[in-house]
């Protein structure tokens, strides 16, 4: 809640001056009100978005340009109970913003349509030409007018119908009208005693915290007052301070580590010290109250009271210059109560007050890197800035919405049901011990299923020895069954712990096999994280977020996540911390109560790597899309480490030194050996190798796979050092600076390494600026964050740490929470336990099996990682059949879109490209958006992906209008001046980029549209020039096949004569023809058989003694005639009797 401060103080007119002031401009002041809602956008035709439902609404007329005169006219139908809503939206840089809304009632009483004529008033940015009182304007050409028809109730929209308008150019606009010149005076003249409205209730924590007792919470700051009045005032009040906390808690346990002081909440300064408040709990539950006094003295006090554990607590703490109240209250509705004070009488000690700068240093609720907390619940904190409440205020209860909600149904069900069930297990324990010593003693038999049930009625002196059909055992005779089966099977003590592990197992093991039986699965899961099987209480949480298999759950599967992160669990804290950082889930997004759980994670993923833990795996992050990766991927029996150990039993130092990595960290699929590992390092030092050297160096000197050996071990890193290994100069100065304190040494050693890239040696020298231990030098904060921050950025994971905890704490610089959630996240997520998700989904992947890969990976996504998140996808979109129908959330659109929501350099431009699929063709959950779906083919293309560059021409083509920004996001501006330009660039891109040739898609959509462009750039020309050749072509064939009857005439006539001579003679070698009967028809014939031979072949003729000699042909010529010719000829040659092997008779 804001509260609008006023400080009015002098003389009365002053007062009457800023009300008068206040009073003029309000008219000025409301029209430059403009709010601004970010909108889902769409441009999909205005025939798909006015759809006519059975209550219908239609825009009738509209104004073309909306101006200062913005008039629409509808007409619709209508119930009572509904509601008619208008609202006009405008698209800039990607997004709807909304610039007018306005809603109504129905008013119909009757069958008929209303109709209603409605002016719309646009704020001044949209009406008004740019210049200095107006700097801000909306420059959009496309404005949309909606109306829309809702139930009054549910808000279900029933029908809808858009137009378009436009908005006038910025410069084509009028200028804005201006104040009057008295009311512009008063506001020149008065302003400095205008007020804005300041902060005074601020909801630090709005969603439980998990706390485990770990040094983690919540981190939140103060900021100053923007008014300089209220900002003096603050100033000068430091030893009067005025300050309200009011916290629910809930306690399972008061202290974790005993003899220590746990944390509720308190501040701490930049130099790390406290400051006030600060309030901590001892080990029986007495509060340990802290305060700075003026003369920089601390005061503490201890209650005298217990505060009681197992319920909800409501915590008030009071602040004033001379005392401080603490109330706790408790029970039922809170109405008993726990109230201490502390008051310094005059004369206790001098200069008494308090000193409390609320802007100085940073709230901790929780934990934090100096104090833990305790290990419960923290379900709100509300601070009130300069205020002192009583704690009899209604308003100080917790909020219902969240707070009660929620952890009341873990409190009443997770927490009751696992006390029952614990308190049974114990009993059973007890039970099946008898039975044990009963079967050792041979007084019963081994078969013990009935004892379970009937122990007191059971006979000592008659064995039982009587087993029931299993098919029929319910489920919790088949807990009763199994726990008796592991005690007697058993050579030492059982625990509860041993039970929960077996149960979680078989419930795997049934999860694995179908999740058609998975109702049956979570009471397996639910029994065994009440025993202490905290990875099954995370089972059951992503079963129940998801649906798989059964109803969907979120606020049980939140339940189960907090408790399971109460108990330190890393994939609940990462599932916590994943849905606070984007508010998945009904859980609210708060980036600082990310953070804490972020941060948990990250420092114990150091140590989870250094516990050396043999079902540790190395985090390694492979997309199923990339083959290559998938296929490198080995195991004991894979080829790559049969090669690699067959390499290292020849005494190749690389095989050696690589095999021994794999085994050491366990990557790549294998699992780790630290034993053979350190065996293998061994074969690479007594080669004088050094890299081998120092990994069995600092193997040797840790005991890590060996026994350990400073001495021995030291003396191979110093060896290593001397032949220049950056990693043992680094480990050299890790030894002066921790072992000997020789910090100038250490020094030396760091920036040896330093300077050849080693990223812990870059760590190392932040640290010894942070706590000015560099010689010679002061403590120096800055320089310690560009440290860590250059080794950070080189994956060191203690350097991301610190500077995570820099940037969320504001050291050296000014605060940055977001930064610091993406760094603690980075770290976090390289966890061993997250390793072992991503290994186990990988490897049932490669043996073919979809469905339980799927299983592992939605439980890493559920974690937050994003790879997991894109292979689940990918799983649901490739194996849909046996994934999807199990679970009840959309896994296609809600995973591809969170693998999206990472940092551009995580994202892959496949999830994309998909993305952009589904905004395109919409789901059964999400209408079409066009706009969005440009957006993110925008961004898959700056990745270069030729799928989306093609993609984004298609829309191109469809019309689609791009925001500028998004087409200067993917095209050079020289191709932006015209839609032509655009298709070519995007799709010569796509060919360049695309797998295949020119005749792949994007080479044949580029053919088509040059084709489509000459065609419309040259289309009249294209006209006449096919009329001109079809003419052309029609004449020349007219032609043609005149020119080939008239020769066939000529032909018909020389057969004629041919059959009426009576004796021919013709000559093959000189083409003479010699006529017995008649010289006429000789001469004739041979004219007519010439014109047959060869039409177009000029003849010489020569008279000799009676006869005709026509002269030969050429041969070339005679092969260039056509087909006819030499048909025509070979007739004429079978027709002559007369020849004969070409003699004469």
């Amino acid at each position: 809640m804001a509260l609008k401060t006023w400080r009015c103080r002098g003389r009365c007119f002053e007062c009457f001056y800023v009300f008068l002031v206040c009073f003029v401009s309000l008219e000025a002041a409301q029209e430059d009100k403009n709010k601004v809602v970010r909108l889902s956008s769409s441009h999909e035709s205005l025939e798909e978005r006015n759809k006519l439902l059975p209550f219908n609404i239609k825009i009738t007329h509209f104004s073309q340009y909306c101006t200062t005169n913005c008039n629409v006219s509808l007409i619709y139908n209508c119930k009572k109970t509904h509601q008619i809503s208008v609202r006009v939206n405008v698209s800039e840089n990607y997004h709807e913003q909304n610039i007018f809304a306005i809603a109504w009632p129905c008013e119909n009483q009757h069958a008929y349509s209303i109709q209603k004529k409605l002016k719309i008033s646009l704020p001044p940015d949209a009406l008004y030409m740019p210049y200095s009182r107006n700097s801000r304007i909306i420059d959009s050409s496309r404005v949309a007018i909606s109306a829309k028809v809702l139930d009054g109730r549910t808000k279900q929209l029933l029908s809808i119908h858009t137009v378009w308008t436009k908005l006038l150019e910025p410069y084509s606009r009028p200028k804005r009208p201006c104040l009057s010149w008295a009311a512009g005076l008063l506001q020149l003249g008065m302003s400095r005693w205008l007020c804005t409205a300041e902060k005074d209730v601020y909801n630090f924590v709005n969603y439980p915290i998990s706390l485990s007792g770990s040094y983690y919470g919540v981190y939140k700051a103060l900021p100053s007052y923007s008014n300089w009045q209220i900002e003096d005032q603050r100033k000068n009040s430091f030893n009067d301070p005025r300050l309200t906390l009011v916290m629910s808690l809930y306690i399972m346990n008061y202290c974790i580590p005993a003899g220590q002081l746990c944390s509720i909440a308190h501040r701490l300064s930049t130099e790390t010290s406290y400051l006030t408040p600060l309030i901590f709990m001892n080990n029986q539950g007495q509060l340990h109250v802290q305060v700075n006094l003026a003369n920089s003295e601390t005061s503490a006090q201890l209650t005298h009271f217990s505060i009681p554990k197992f319920q909800w607590l409501r915590m008030s703490f009071t602040l004033t210059s001379s005392n401080w109240t603490l109330t706790f209250d408790y029970g039922k509705d809170f109405k008993s109560r726990l109230y201490t004070e502390y008051r310094y009488v005059a004369g206790d000690m001098k200069d008494s007050k308090h000193f409390y700068n609320d802007v100085e240093g940073i709230f901790a609720f929780g934990g934090s890197e100096l104090a833990a907390s305790f290990q419960g619940y923290l379900g709100s904190v509300v601070l009130y800035r300069n205020q002192t409440i009583s704690a009899n205020d209604s308003w100080l209860s917790p909020k219902p919405a969240h707070s009660v909600s929620l952890l009341d149904l873990e409190v009443n069900r997770l927490q009751t049901s696992c006390l029952h069930y614990k308190e049974k297990m114990l009993k059973l324990l007890h039970i099946c011990q008898i039975i044990k010593q009963r079967i050792i003693d041979k007084v019963t038999c081994p078969s013990f299923a009935r004892e379970v049930y009937h122990l007191k009625q059971m006979r000592r002196h008659k064995p039982l020895c009587w087993a029931s059909d299993q098919s029929n055992q319910s489920l919790d005779f088949y807990i009763k069954k199994k726990t008796c089966e592991v005690v007697i099977q058993s050579g030492h003590v059982t625990h509860l712990k041993h039970i929960g592990d077996m149960l979680y197992e078989k419930a795997m093991s049934k999860l694995e096999e179908s999740f058609e039986e998975t109702s049956r699965v979570i009471y397996l899961l639910h029994v065994s994280s009440c025993v202490d099987n905290h990875d099954a209480a995370f089972v059951s949480s992503v079963i129940l977020n998801n649906g798989v298999g059964t109803r969907q759950n979120e606020v049980a599967a939140v339940a189960y996540q907090m408790r399971s992160a109460m108990n330190d669990n890393r994939l609940s804290l990462l599932a916590l911390a994943h849905k606070h950082r984007y508010g998945l889930d009904s859980v609210t997004h708060d980036g600082e109560q990310a953070y804490g759980y972020f941060k948990k994670v990250a420092d114990q993923t150091q140590q989870d790597k250094n516990t050396h833990d043999p079902q540790g795996i190395y985090t390694e992050h492979i997309r199923l899309t990339d083959e290559n990766s998938v296929n490198q991927q080995t195991d004991e029996s894979g080829d790559l480490f049969l090669w690699l150990k067959h390499q290292a039993k020849q005494g190749v130092i690389s095989a050696q030194i690589s095999l021994g990595r794999l085994l050491f960290w366990g990557s790549q699929g294998v699992r780790r050996n630290l034993q053979e590992a350190v065996q293998l390092y061994r074969m690479g030092a007594e080669q004088n190798d050094p890299i081998a050297m120092f990994d069995y160096g600092i193997a040797t000197f840790m005991g890590q796979g060996t026994e350990k050996n400073t001495t021995e071990g030291l003396s191979y890193m110093r060896k290593s050092a001397e032949m220049g290994n950056q990693y043992a100069l680094n480990s050299m100065g890790w030894y002066a600076m921790n072992y000997e304190r020789n910090y100038t040494r250490a020094a030396e050693y760091y920036e040896k390494a330093y300077q050849l890239g080693t990223p812990d040696a870059g760590y190392n020298l932040g640290i010894m600026h942070q706590n000015g231990w560099y010689p010679n030098k002061t403590k120096d904060l800055k320089k310690a964050y560009d440290y860590f921050a250059w080794a950070a950025a080189k994956n060191q994971m203690e350097a991301g740490i610190s500077l995570a905890l820099y940037n969320m704490r504001g050291l050296a610089y000014p605060r940055n929470p977001d930064f610091a959630v993406e760094w603690a996240r980075f770290i976090a997520e390289k966890n061993p336990h997250v390793g072992m998700l991503l290994n186990k989904a990988l490897k049932t992947y490669r043996n073919a099996e979809p469905r339980v890969s799927a299983l592992y990976y939605l439980m890493a996504a559920e974690c937050g990682v994003e790879v997991a998140s894109f292979n689940f996808a990918y799983l649901c979109e490739t194996s849909s059949e046996d994934i999807t129908k199990y679970i009840a959330k959309d896994c296609m659109l809600r995973h591809y879109n969170l693998s999206t929501l990472r940092e551009p350099q995580f994202v892959d431009s496949y999830a994309l490209v998909k993305m952009g699929d589904l905004f395109w063709y919409g789901t059964s959950q999400m209408q079409p958006n066009l706009t969005k779906s440009a957006q993110y083919y925008a961004d898959a293309a700056q990745q270069n992906d030729p799928q989306a560059l093609f993609n984004l021409a298609i829309l191109l083509e469809q019309n689609v209008l791009f925001p500028k920004a998004l087409l200067a996001q993917v095209l050079p501006q020289s191709s932006h001046q015209n839609t032509y330009q655009m298709l070519v660039e995007l799709y010569t891109r796509c060919q360049e980029l695309s797998e295949y040739d020119s005749f792949g898609p994007c080479g044949l959509a580029l053919y088509k549209v040059q084709v489509l462009h000459f065609w419309k750039e040259y289309n009249m020309h294209l006209v006449l020039s096919g009329v001109l050749g079809v003419v052309l072509t029609v004449l020349i064939s007219v032609y043609l096949v005149r020119r080939s009857i008239h020769p066939r005439d000529i032909e018909s006539s020389s057969t004629t004569h041919s059959e009426t001579s009576q004796e021919q003679t013709l000559s093959t070698d000189n083409c003479d023809i010699t006529i017995v009967t008649s010289q006429e028809q000789t001469t004739d014939n041979c004219e007519n058989d010439s014109v047959q031979t060869d039409a177009a072949t000029p003849k010489k003729e020569t008279e000799r003694m009676g006869t005709t000699t026509i002269l030969p042909v050429e041969p070339n010529l005679l092969e260039k005639e056509g087909k006819e010719s030499k048909t025509s000829g070979d007739e004429l040659s079978k027709k002559s009797p007369g020849h004969t092997n070409g003699t004469n008779p």
